[in-house]
């Protein structure tokens, strides 16, 4: 597995996940005590969704996040970002990145374009056939928005935690530059 500017990377191909969880395209168990930041590189079918779940259910045993409330919001908004990038992009491939920074656990959802479209919340969506997943996920993070990345789009939120051994296992936060 390739570690990319401090990003463990998986890559499946429409293959392994067509036949997940087969052995071969699951990581071995010890990669994911290094995956601290890990980048999920997967193709652009229905069936990845379940499998980026699942995925997703690794890193955040492996990081011990142990709360039930939290890792169902984490699982609710990579579904939902997931879903929206396969249903609403052009993407072959989409790219799940996930990471922790002090008591927050941030998701990335990157497709390559081809929407004419940007992600919104519909406002009173309880009588819509499609449109509520997004209001959902919103309400599930702490923070949540999209930004144009390399000719794409990149939805982000966050979700705060505590891991399963108290406040003093979670990583330190990452100082980011000041915009000026």
């Amino acid at each position: 597995m390739p570690v990319t500017t401090g990003w463990t990377q998986l890559t499946l191909t429409a293959r392994q996940v067509q036949r997940w969880p087969d052995a071969d395209a699951a990581p071995p168990p010890r990669w994911w005590e290094a995956a601290d930041r890990v980048a999920f590189r997967l193709p652009s079918l229905e069936k990845t969704v379940p499998v980026c779940r699942g995925l997703v259910r690794a890193w955040l045993d492996a990081r011990q996040v142990c709360d039930g409330e939290t890792q169902h919001s984490l699982m609710l908004i990579v579904s939902e970002f997931l879903a929206n990038a396969i249903r609403h992009s052009a993407s072959i491939w989409i790219t799940c990145r996930l990471w922790t920074s002090g008591d927050l656990l941030f998701v990335e959802v990157r497709d390559q374009g081809g929407s004419l479209s940007v992600p919104r919340v519909h406002r009173n969506g309880a009588t819509r056939e499609h449109g509520r997943g997004l209001a959902l996920a919103a309400s599930s993070a702490r923070e949540w928005g999209w930004l144009a990345a390399d000719g794409g789009c990149a939805v982000w939120a966050t979700v705060a935690f505590v891991p399963c051994g108290g406040p003093q296992h979670a990583a330190p936060p990452i100082r980011l530059p000041e915009h000026r």
